[in-house]
């Protein structure tokens, strides 16, 4: 017995050096890696481990803290590995899953009836994104042998992919004397470095994200256009459709006013972005008159209302907000500056709670710190750089978005990820390094008087 017990670490740990050193691999010779300005591979492979070792720390803390059938980590895994089980039972079953295509058969719900995340205990217009994850789960899990940290590598593969794709879109548009705070802010932003390294959707978020805007940059640029561009594109909208739809629904409207604008003059620039997106909006209210299920403020006011119901039946540790959003224009427009001062400064250092809550408290902070140091030390040339009022629009929408519907500080951590490396390059974008520079020499007598003090 203890030889087979041996016999399957050993086998455990074959399995995730051969993952990871697959990955090293595509690292170190894929076009997309190796053409990253000012990054060497090693640098890269170390960014790597990070995110690797994060995942790790973040399913012990999974198993440490939370029911392993409800925990979305495990309940994904498990599931996909439910759907993977199918292989070898009956492949064809097994594609259909994986596929969608006549993925309702009604021969299948065996497997689904096995599944806690497959189905959903309300019924809602959207797509249920956990199915992505699982899938996800289930592709992986043929060659993982059910190996919790394998899959743990690949889904850092794709939020690595994700990061490094928003670092060559950005790099080329903030001061070469940022680079590589641009590169490691992106990295270690604690709430995309943490949630963004485990089994869950916002690796796939951060990924989707990131190729989104990498190659919708490429091709507004017409910068060596290649058709794999456009079916990057169309492939990472479709994966943030059925994900998260709404960071694409705000992202897309937002980027169409940064293409019209870019290369016009100044003063469009304050009022494409509201434009663009009243536009959309508008838009998406005449589809709501013609089909009721898809009326903005109902979908709206009705995922926030399930989230709360939901929310209270598991007693959520983390739930601050009761009050349900009536599906009318008065009470929707009251929750809009609700929502973005709720994202904006909650979970606060007084909310006390979990561990989870209170670094989420500290995370708040250096977002507060980076705006100031935004006012601070801005540079007023930069305002009219449209990539800046790109990611500040983008970060405001979301923001406010986010708040809007959800009512626990774990949703608000989790669902505004996607806004946080556009933070960062705003930042970077108008943050004048000179200005910074001076106000620490103007600190300088200030510290040394206090150590003089305690000296």
């Amino acid at each position: 017995m203890y030889f087979n017990q041996v016999k399957v670490i050993s086998l455990d740990i074959l399995i995730i050096v051969l993952f990871f050193l697959v990955f090293a691999f595509i690292i170190k010779y894929s076009p997309f890696f190796t053409t990253l300005p000012g990054v060497k591979f090693n640098t890269l492979l170390f960014i790597f481990f990070i995110k690797c070792i994060t995942g790790v720390v973040l399913i012990i803390l999974y198993s440490s803290y939370y029911d392993k059938e409800t925990a979305d980590i495990y309940k994904y895994f498990n599931d996909g590995m439910i759907m993977a089980g199918a292989l070898k039972e009956n492949p064809l079953d097994y594609l259909r899953m994986l596929t969608g295509i006549d993925a309702s058969a009604e021969h299948l719900s065996k497997y689904y009836l096995d599944m806690t995340s497959w189905f959903r205990p309300w019924i809602e217009p959207v797509y249920n994104d956990n199915r992505i994850v699982v899938r996800f789960n289930a592709l992986i899990g043929i060659f993982s042998g059910g190996n919790i940290i394998a899959h743990n590598i690949a889904a850092n593969f794709l939020s690595f992919t994700g990061i490094m794709a928003i670092y060559k879109f950005a790099i080329n548009k903030v001061d070469k004397d940022k680079s590589v705070a641009l590169l490691w802010g992106l990295v270690v932003f604690p709430s995309l470095l943490f949630w963004g390294s485990g089994i869950l959707k916002e690796c796939i978020l951060v990924f989707a994200t990131g190729v989104f805007i990498f190659y919708a940059d490429k091709v507004i640029n017409k910068s060596n256009f290649h058709p794999v561009f456009l079916f990057n594109i169309l492939f990472s909208t479709a994966i943030l459709l059925l994900l998260k739809s709404y960071v694409i629904l705000i992202l897309l409207p937002l980027f169409l006013a940064y293409c019209f604008i870019k290369n016009k003059s100044n003063k469009y620039m304050l009022a494409a972005y509201p434009l663009f997106f009243l536009i959309w909006v508008s838009a998406a209210f005449i589809i709501g008159y013609f089909f009721p299920d898809y009326n903005p403020i109902s979908v709206i006011a009705d995922k926030q209302n399930k989230f709360v119901y939901v929310s209270e039946y598991v007693e959520a540790g983390s739930f601050f907000s009761d009050r349900l959003m009536q599906p009318n224009i008065i009470d929707f427009m009251i929750f809009i500056p609700r929502g973005f001062i709720s994202t904006l400064f909650r979970p606060h250092l007084l909310d006390g709670g979990s561990l989870l809550i209170i670094a989420a408290s500290v995370e708040n902070l250096l977002i507060w710190l980076t705006i100031v140091a935004m006012i601070v030390f801005g540079d007023k040339r930069q305002l009219n750089n449209p990539l800046f009022w790109l990611c500040i629009s983008f970060v405001v929408f979301t923001f406010t978005f986010v708040g809007m519907v959800t009512p626990v500080f774990g949703g608000l951590v989790r669902y505004k990820i996607p806004a946080l490396p556009f933070l960062w390059i705003a930042a970077l974008i108008i943050i004048d390094n000179n200005k910074f520079i001076s106000f620490k020499k103007r600190l300088k007598p200030y510290y040394a008087r206090l150590l003089g003090e305690k000296n």
